[in-house]
């Protein structure tokens, strides 16, 4: 039986070469994993230990990453944190993912209005579509290929990370999507209506959940909800009564906030006169808070949600947009056409960029892949399901 989930799409449409070697030829890698992937996929399990089934919160998701680090990379992984749109400074992985979870869970707290309904539910759902095939023909002049099209159908695979139900929204059911990320900001969610593992779990999950009793037969999915930590330590500058954040105050500021409670002197001088330390102890002793000048550089966001819906009509086009990839690969897979390459930034961290650099080159790749790669089957947990 043929299967899919959304990452294979994905990989498909980024770079068919690439796809090739990965679904098709079965190759993978044994390189360590990215910092980054590592790094997300703890902050997940930690949330995801979090939120568990019903309103009562679980383990602490500071003490799930702490076990996560020590258990796989320990103390040796740093990460490049952002401020401003520019790197700030590498900071200890485990330092920083204790710092955003401290953050997380000092602005959204317990949240007893979501009820979690269930966590990591899989789901397997079969696709109709058209299909290519490719089958030789004896003839006189020898063997020829012949192309038809015809109906097949493919298991569509995956796991809905969280689903749950938020009864501050009217008791409306979402599904949410925890991701790390560099930096906040409009740029780097304004795709997700447009978003296939979005439109995915959209078009497929009401019908999922209702069969898995999850939800009601009369409920429907209201949407996604995409959680965003961002990878940046938490700004502890002094905020004053406004809430902007101040730099460091100067003499000027304690003798403008020590007049303003009446202290005009200090040791029978006036306070002008008085040094900075002796400026510090006097405010402290009155109990006096002194910012200094708004910094020009105000904290950026570090956490947000994105919420998606959609309307029927884009289910629809959701899963007509499934069919069209599906029948799009088989082009490929079964040799009516040839792998594409599309070349970016982002090749420099392919997977497969030695083989493919020998491939532009024109030399035979095979034995090389026979060396660096191992073989695979990225649908080995869901075939011992079927």
């Amino acid at each position: 039986m043929n299967h899919l989930r959304t990452s294979e799409r994905n990989l498909f449409k980024r770079c068919q070469w690439a796809w090739e070697r990965n679904y098709q030829d079965n190759l993978k890698t044994g390189r360590e994993e990215s910092v980054a992937l590592w790094f997300g996929t703890g902050i997940h399990l930690a949330l995801e230990k979090w939120y568990v089934p019903g309103t009562v919160r679980g383990v602490d998701p500071r003490e799930t990453w702490k076990k996560y680090v020590d258990d796989s990379r320990g103390d040796t992984e740093y990460v490049n944190t952002v401020h401003d749109g520019d790197f700030s400074e590498a900071v200890s992985a485990r330092e920083l993912g204790i710092d955003m979870l401290t953050q997380y869970l000092d602005h959204y707290g317990l949240e007893p209005h979501l009820e979690v309904l269930s966590v990591e539910q899989t789901f397997q759902i079969p696709i109709k579509h058209q299909e290519w095939f490719s089958t030789q023909c004896d003839s006189s002049s020898g063997p020829v290929a012949s192309y038809h099209r015809g109906p097949s159908e493919t298991t569509y695979v995956g796991t809905f990370d969280i689903v749950i139900r938020d009864h501050n929204q009217g008791g409306k059911v979402l599904m949410w999507d925890h991701k790390t990320t560099k930096a906040l900001g409009s740029q780097n969610t304004q795709y997700l209506p447009l978003d296939d593992q979005a439109g995915t779990y959209w078009s497929l999950a009401t019908y999922t959940l209702r069969k898995q009793g999850v939800i009601g037969q009369d409920e429907v999915l209201a949407g996604m909800l995409y959680n965003y930590l961002a990878k940046s330590k938490a700004d502890t500058r002094p905020k004053n009564e406004q809430g902007y954040a101040t730099n460091k105050p100067i003499k000027k500021h304690y003798v403008s906030a020590l007049s303003a409670i009446g202290i005009e002197e200090h040791e029978g001088k006036p306070l002008d006169k008085a040094t900075l330390a002796k400026l510090e102890l006097l405010a402290d002793e009155h109990k006096v808070t002194v910012y200094g000048e708004v910094s020009a550089s105000q904290p950026k966001k570090n956490l947000d949600r994105v919420q998606v819906y959609r309307h029927r009509s884009q289910q629809r086009s959701q899963v007509e947009r499934i069919q069209n990839d599906l029948e799009a690969m088989s082009l490929v897979k079964n040799g009516l056409l040839k792998a594409t390459k599309t070349p970016t930034r982002e090749c420099g961290f392919c997977e497969f960029r030695e083989l493919c650099e020998l491939d532009e080159s024109g030399k035979d790749w095979t034995e090389m892949a026979e060396m660096m790669y191992t073989k695979w089957d990225p649908y080995s947990a869901h075939r011992e399901k079927n």
